[in-house]
């Protein structure tokens, strides 16, 4: 089945009339040595009506990827629509999909491409609770534009078989 969000990416760039344009991002991607949050599974945030989850996955190359949201009913076939939209085996996925995060003390900064005309990069940004869950505060492109106040919890679950971090869209 054709995912949706897919759909809406292509609609987007096939509208448009070219290839967006993919503005690097903010700052430069260190591997993680913070023992802040655990990287051996994924983190899920519930959205407001609770039936889904948006799901990410935390390296140790310091890369995020957020492939995609699934029905929180759906949960166990992660895996297989990992494998579905070919995150295993290496640069799956659009550039919509990859990310850089920093973890400093306390603090977790997520740098990934938002839709717009061009795959504009912007920042999530919030603190760390404890090692399975941290809560994004706040949200600003790189130019520190667009700053809005933003309350995403995030929760860690194990996952045996994370998708590899090789991406074509960041060194």
């Amino acid at each position: 089945m054709f995912p949706f969000r897919s759909f809406v990416i292509l609609s987007l760039l096939v509208f448009a009339g070219c290839k967006a344009e993919l503005i690097p991002l903010c700052s430069p991607r260190f591997p993680n040595f913070s023992p802040a949050l655990r990287t051996n599974g994924y983190y899920y945030s519930e959205w407001e009506t609770g039936e889904k989850w948006d799901v990410l996955f935390f390296n140790s190359n310091g890369i995020v990827l957020l492939p995609f949201f699934i029905a929180k009913s759906d949960s166990s076939l992660i895996m297989e629509k990992l494998q579905e939209d070919g995150f295993y085996g290496g640069g799956g996925g659009h550039a919509l999909d990859w990310g850089i995060f920093h973890i400093t003390n306390s603090t977790i900064v997520m740098e990934k491409w938002y839709p717009s005309n061009r795959l504009v990069p912007g920042v999530n940004e919030g603190q760390i609770l404890n090692d399975s869950t941290f809560v994004f505060n706040f949200f600003y492109q790189c130019d520190h534009s667009d700053f809005h106040l933003q309350h995403e919890v995030w929760h860690f679950k194990n996952f045996e078989m994370k998708p590899d971090s090789i991406c074509d869209f960041i060194d």
